[in-house]
């Protein structure tokens, strides 16, 4: 029920039509349009999100090492430390396959459009009205990573997600290629983690 709900969001991007916006004035504002043609603008996705890889695995990278020194630290200290949760995971662990298809389409679905109209089509362009690049993709990506409340050593590479995510924005002005990006990473993700919990299981 709670992955369904999260479906009932979606008509929150259209807000600004509720206010007035025209339909034409709403999609280019909010980067709903085909740039230099749909193709190119899917394959430029492709690309900056190959591209941004490395940026990513440095990220996963320092949040390993802050979960084992944080263990470290606190074994030599005598605590009880629990590794840090993801509501993520802890769905996978216990997902019947109706869940795991809702899960998958709310990931590669729901997340690339919603989320990308929401923090690339309207927080990164308000700030960016405002501020120089690197605050904005900087301050749009804190906020995206924020918003997915995991426990704060797990933000880092969601937080790079948005900064790549923002770059991207501001190299093609079209959303696609975001959107692209985004269900491919979440794809991605989502199967490995499926079918490593299924070898488990």
């Amino acid at each position: 029920a709670t992955l369904a709900a999260q479906w009932l969001l979606l008509p929150l991007i259209f807000w600004p039509l509720c206010r007035g916006v025209t339909f034409a004035r709403w999609r280019q504002d909010i980067g709903w349009h085909s740039g230099a043609g749909f193709w190119k603008e899917v394959w430029a996705g492709i690309y900056a999100y190959l591209g941004g890889l490395p940026l990513l695995a440095l990220a996963a990278l320092i949040t390993v090492l802050i979960v084992v020194v944080r263990g470290i630290v606190a074994t030599a200290a005598g605590e009880q430390l629990t590794p840090p949760s993801n509501p993520i995971v802890e769905i996978l662990q216990s997902a019947s396959p109706l869940a795991l298809v809702m899960l998958f389409t709310l990931a590669t679905i729901w997340a690339p459009i919603v989320e990308e109209t929401l923090f690339r089509g309207g927080v990164f362009r308000h700030l960016r009205g405002r501020l120089g690049l690197l605050a904005s993709a900087i301050l749009s990506a804190l906020w995206f990573g924020f918003m997915h409340s995991y426990e704060i050593p797990l933000l880092l590479p969601v937080i790079t997600l948005g900064f790549v995510f923002a770059l991207m924005r501001e190299w093609r002005g079209s959303l696609i290629g975001c959107i692209i990006a985004h269900g491919l990473h979440n794809a991605t993700v989502l199967t490995l983690a499926i079918l490593f919990f299924s070898a488990l299981g």
